[in-house]
């Protein structure tokens, strides 16, 4: 379970992902490392990546099997 202040969402800061505010925010928030998880590879994975924050893409339907 997450504490108080472990979250940070990109309504407090007034942003959508993947703008890399959104990011920033987070790394104040929880320090460093931060990570987000996330289902849209373009927007939640490399969105991250590009806001130095540890991504985790979750694949719920196996779109990214390689087979």
């Amino acid at each position: 379970m997450f504490k108080s202040g472990q979250l940070a969402l990109p309504f407090e800061v007034n942003s959508v992902k993947p703008n890399p505010k959104i990011f920033g925010f987070a790394i104040m928030r929880v320090g460093y490392p931060a990570v987000h998880i996330g289902d849209i590879y373009d927007l939640d994975y490399i969105g991250a990546k590009r806001g130095y924050v540890d991504p985790i893409l979750l694949d719920r339907y196996d779109f990214l099997s390689r087979g």
